[in-house]
């Protein structure tokens, strides 16, 4: 008897893929996946169970525990899951509510609480890799929304700086298809690159940029993700960089209270955004950090990780009996 895990997109990797180094702009979930699957191994190496991240094809008769990270738009195979005999579903999307072995858990991250700085440089600035949703509407895709920020910003004199995998290289479109022929166009080194002034390439340090940062822009990925808060807002608020936020569903209050952010999917247009922040005072930002800081604080224990492996490995723990 063994504890086995699965963990990648046909199931070719094992739970060491998150021990990988990535050029992802956060690496916040990856260390709260090497947390689960060190404490998962502590807890039950001896147990005739299989761990999987997102869902795996698997034929073994082991009991099925099911860490479900993406949304189906971007990890497709997660569409299937009702084919498998889950003993338990654990995941961020309040969608799923209705299954009897859903349990769900708030998207975890364990941040560091940033200092006051009235004197930041960087006046915008955008952090995130140029990739798309994989199925559904196109107007699912919150990535199309930070294209246009950053069409715009192409087309202004303000100061803006954009972070990240793949932005020299034209905009990736919604859809299977051109993920496909843009994953293609890589390996071949085929890409026209693309003068972009404001893409100053990857980033080594997210927080010591944002703590910099007067306004981030910081976009979900995609929308109607209802039960999904990423790492994203909780980086800003953590550095005092003002989110300028376009969250996946409405999020309540007591979660993380609306004054926190600028609500980007109220406005018609990057335009009307844009006018919005600078309307917005020197002496109101000044407090607006101050008063992100203390939410920071606040909250840092709401959505750490601990919380979280805490309660998977209870759910698995109690099933087992």
């Amino acid at each position: 008897m063994a504890l086995d895990f699965v963990a990648g997109w046909y199931g070719e990797y094992d739970e060491n893929i998150f021990f990988k180094p990535n050029d992802h702009p956060s690496s916040g979930t990856n260390i709260y996946l090497q947390k689960l699957v060190c404490e998962l191994k502590e807890k039950f190496s001896d147990q005739n169970i299989e761990i999987h991240f997102n869902v795996q094809p698997s034929m073994s008769r082991k009991k099925k525990y099911l860490i479900l990270l993406e949304n189906i738009s971007l990890r497709p195979q997660n569409y299937f899951y009702s084919l498998f005999n889950y003993e338990r579903i654990f995941g961020w999307d309040l969608n799923l509510k209705h299954l009897k072995q859903f349990k769900y858990v708030k998207y975890p991250h364990d941040y560091k609480v940033g200092a006051y700085n009235p004197n930041r440089s960087v006046e915008y600035c955008m952090i995130c890799s140029n990739r798309n949703i994989l199925l559904g509407s196109k107007n699912l895709s919150l990535y199309d929304k930070r294209q246009e920020i950053i069409t715009y910003f192409d087309h202004v004199k303000t100061p803006f700086e954009l972070y990240g995998s793949g932005w020299n290289t034209r905009f990736i479109k919604p859809g299977l298809a051109d993920a496909l022929v843009s994953r293609f166009l890589r390996k071949v080194n085929y890409f026209d690159k693309i003068e972009r002034p404001c893409y100053k390439g990857p980033l080594e340090d997210k927080q010591k940029l944002l703590n910099d940062t007067v306004f981030n822009f910081c976009y979900e990925n995609i929308s109607r993700y209802e039960g999904y808060v990423s790492e994203k807002i909780w980086d800003s608020i953590a550095a005092g960089s003002i989110p300028v936020y376009w969250p996946s569903w409405c999020v309540p209050d007591d979660y993380i209270p609306k004054w926190a952010y600028v609500d980007a999917s109220k406005y018609s247009s990057p335009d009307d955004l844009i006018k919005i922040l600078k309307s917005i005072s020197a002496e109101e930002q000044l407090e607006w950090q101050k008063n992100l800081l203390q939410l920071a604080t606040q909250k840092q224990d709401f959505i750490k990780s601990d919380n979280y492996i805490a309660e998977i490995i209870n759910e698995i723990s109690g099933s087992l009996l």
